[in-house]
């Protein structure tokens, strides 16, 4: 908890408008938890379709948080409160796995920190995705794999089905994460051992986990049934081919792999942090050899979680280097296997003063981090990505009000599309959508916002999709604001809207809410 309060402070602070994603992650949480208060049919259907391509774990799990964000004043800040509470249950089943495995606390102590204040997880902290979910189960496979030579057959069976379900509701590309420990875990189950008692599948222990698995699973199963087709196709779409450029780049393997190497180094420690760590690695490595030598040492549970942990790390980033998506915050599920190796180093050492030397140095590394997020300091070279400072200006926030509050305020709006004529970070579809969203917890009015097409090259089908949709707005930035039309995702938007204004629009309607930057387009005669 005292890891995690920083960023509490953090999205209590934080006033920019959510885009692309996680609008979209927001949008549909938002309308599940509308319908489950208003249309329980409608929410069934929705809870089976939500998405289509993407897991719907964040959600699932998010629509309890509406209300806290309701009360908070921001919906925002509700869900981002899910992800949070995600983060802190992560890092203690993290460090509840490391205390099994090491029975010391202060190693404990350090593999817990080294997953609240790796980089990667500071950012994601602070944004609505779904990778934190994806972690959570990992640290849960880690924990069972961990406790799997203490606990008996149903316990571990009970336990492994819950984490599955909660692994492909959190994303479908859990399995390569998570297939490790889970391996252990089996093993321990089916090895020769005393059978349990009768009693054992009644003990609670056993009995919830299971209940939840089934109950919960069975939901999970039917979603994955409705929505295949549509979920292997973003696979393919996002992992090959040339949509799959728009995250990344081809290159060879070997600089694919360095490059997911740097990446994972990034995402984890900072590279002063990562000098003194690989150093105790090292020399973790050399007193086990030297250890197993005398015949000290030898292949103990604790050295294979760490080789498990060294194979799943290598692994997944022998997956990604085969894609040219470039996309970071898929390290983010590694960060227990980070933990486990650092608590196998300093078990090995065997030295109080170098856990607390370890300890000391992950805590700075927190500051830096939060210093960073906090835009105390400037952001570095290396830093990652979504490490974001807090953003304290409005002034988009205000501007997605404003727009929605002016395209959604008649019965008629809510029957037709609004089409937002760019997709730019501060300006797309998933964004109004989002803030319709939300505008319909007071309104009970949803209106509906979509765009040209995902990163569409034919303006001619980007114009039929116009029209097929009747639709009554068209949105843009002013022209000083446009897009370059050599943005892969803006290709066609600017002959779409000279188009627009000869034939079938009238305007602008200039500054919605004061804000100069944006243009209303209406349909003629309306």
């Amino acid at each position: 908890m005292l890891a995690a309060s920083p960023s509490v402070a953090w999205i209590a602070q934080d006033r920019e408008a959510w885009s692309w994603d996680l609008a979209w992650y927001g949008e549909v949480t938002v309308n599940l938890y509308y319908l489950l208060l208003h249309d329980v049919s409608g929410w069934m259907r929705l809870m089976g379709t939500a998405f289509g391509q993407k897991a719907p774990g964040v959600a699932w799990l998010g629509q309890a948080f509406v209300p806290l964000g309701q009360a908070l004043g921001s919906v925002d800040a509700g869900l981002l409160g899910s992800i949070l509470l995600t983060q802190v249950l992560t890092a203690i089943l993290v460090g509840r796995a490391i205390l099994r495995l090491t029975r010391s606390g202060w190693i404990a102590a350090a593999g817990l920190l080294a997953v609240a204040t790796g980089p990667l997880f500071v950012a994601l902290s602070h944004h609505y995705f779904a990778e934190p979910l994806q972690t959570l189960s990992v640290a849960w496979f880690v924990l069972i794999a961990a406790l799997a030579p203490g606990w008996n057959r149903p316990r571990i069976l009970g336990n492994l089905l819950a984490a599955t379900v909660l692994a492909m509701l959190a994303k479908i590309s859990s399995p390569l994460y998570c297939a490790g420990p889970g391996l252990v875990a089996l093993w321990y189950a089916w090895r020769p051992r005393a059978a349990a008692g009768r009693g054992a599948w009644r003990d609670g222990r056993v009995l919830a986990p299971l209940v939840a698995g089934l109950v919960v699973g069975a939901g999970t199963a039917g979603w994955y049934a409705v929505n295949w087709e549509r979920v292997t196709w973003h696979v393919r779409f996002s992992s090959s081919g040339p949509l799959a450029t728009l995250y990344g780049w081809y290159d060879t393997y070997p600089a694919s792999y360095a490059y997911w190497l740097r990446a994972a180094q990034r995402a984890f420690l900072l590279p002063e942090v990562l000098l003194p760590v690989g150093l105790l690695l090292a020399a973790a490595l050399a007193v086990y050899i030297l250890r197993r030598r005398r015949g000290a040492a030898g292949w103990d549970h604790r050295v294979l979680l760490a080789a498990v942990a060294i194979l799943e790390i290598l692994g997944s980033l022998a997956v990604f280097a085969t894609s040219p998506n470039r996309e970071t915050r898929y390290l983010q599920p590694l960060a227990p296997y980070v933990a486990v190796l650092l608590a196998w180093a300093l078990h090995a050492v065997g030295r109080r003063a170098v856990a607390a030397l370890c300890i000391a140095l992950l805590l700075y590394q927190g500051g830096v981090v939060y210093a960073q997020a906090f835009g105390a300091t400037a952001p570095r070279a290396e830093a990652s990505p979504w490490l974001v400072a807090v953003r304290r200006n409005p002034l988009n926030d205000v501007m997605a009000e404003s727009i929605v509050s002016r395209t959604c305020s008649t019965e008629q709006d809510a029957s037709r599309y609004s089409m937002v004529g760019v997709d730019v970070g501060w300006f797309n579809h998933n964004m109004f959508s989002y803030y319709a969203a939300k505008r319909r917890l007071a309104t009970d009015m949803l209106c509906y916002y979509t765009g040209l097409g995902y990163a569409e090259t034919d303006a001619d089908r980007a114009w039929e999709r116009l029209l097929a949709l009747n639709t009554r707005y068209y949105l843009v930035p002013s022209p000083g604001y446009l897009p370059s039309p050599d943005d892969p995702l803006n290709v066609v938007n600017q002959a779409v809207l000279e188009r627009a204004r000869l034939e079938e629009f009238v305007g602008p309607e200039e500054g919605i809410g004061g804000d100069l930057r944006v243009h209303l387009y209406v349909r003629r005669g309306e």
